[in-house]
């Protein structure tokens, strides 16, 4: 504790972003923060809480993302779907992904581009949702497009061999898929909630659509299918962007500032949000 001599200076860093969802603020936070010389939170709306529900002065919180480590391994073999028309979405199945959306989008898709294949990754804890998405997929002609693999432990590899990377959530905070995709250089549409157009650079390295529309979502991913130079383009972009904004390296400075603000008890000049 920062109470016990020889009085540490602790930064508490927050990453459990359904706290930012509450409304409530629970007693057991607000006691220990009063001795914390600052606070690191991996999302704005977590940043938010802090400063709005613990009470802590602004210019003791940061905003600092979680970062994506470079993309070094080799594509995965066997994947479903060919070269060209292969989309993936890495988001575990769970409401706020939505993925009855991306599966809508997905049909209107199948109709202009017969050979599209959407991989879906991620984990599966909500055994009713889990059903529900797993029945959408052997709807209306899906069967036989739609794979989900699961968790995995190469999704880098995985990405690597695919062509569009898709979110269509209908909430996020800051959606670390859509970094993953910048650094394996893919094409990315996304939903416009939480901090999706932040990361895509409000349209300049993706693009971007209302929630729960799946015809602009579709519409959106045929565009980049019909267009290997737009994919080229909007790839190299998003890597750009995420090599500046939220490589490992990028993000360790933002740290290292951080720390050297609250060593020399500087809180007037904070890091940039």
């Amino acid at each position: 504790m920062s109470c016990v001599y020889p009085y540490p200076k602790i930064v508490w860093h927050v990453h459990f972003g359904k706290l930012a969802a509450k409304e409530k603020t629970s007693f057991l936070y607000l006691l220990p923060v009063r001795r914390l010389r600052g606070v690191i939170a991996v999302s704005e709306p977590l940043a938010e809480w802090v400063t709005k529900r613990l009470f802590v002065p602004s210019r003791k919180v940061w905003y600092i993302p979680n970062f994506v480590a470079a993309n070094t391994e080799s594509g995965a073999a066997g994947l479903p779907g060919q070269p060209g028309s292969r989309i993936v979405c890495v988001a575990n199945l769970r409401p706020q992904k939505d993925h009855t959306n991306l599966l809508r989008a997905m049909r209107a898709v199948l109709e202009e581009i017969p050979a599209a294949h959407l991989i879906l990754l991620g984990d599966a804890k909500d055994p009713v949702y889990r059903d529900r998405i797993l029945g959408e997929m052997t709807k209306d002609g899906l069967e036989g497009h739609v794979t989900w693999l699961g968790p995995r432990s190469d999704v880098s590899a995985i990405l690597k061999g695919c062509d569009i990377g898709v979110l269509g959530s209908n909430s996020e905070g800051l959606p670390l898929a859509l970094i993953e995709y910048g650094m394996a250089g893919l094409a990315a549409v996304s939903t416009r909630v939480g901090q999706c157009e932040e990361v895509l650079d409000n349209g300049k390295a993706g693009l971007l659509v209302e929630r729960s529309e799946p015809h602009l979502l579709g519409k959106a991913m045929l565009s980049l299918l019909k267009s290997s130079k737009l994919r080229t383009d909007l790839g190299q972009r998003l890597l750009a962007r995420v090599r500046e904004m939220y490589s490992k390296e990028a993000i360790i400075q933002k740290f290292c500032d951080v720390y050297d603000q609250v060593l020399e008890g500087e809180f007037e000049v904070k890091a940039k949000r």
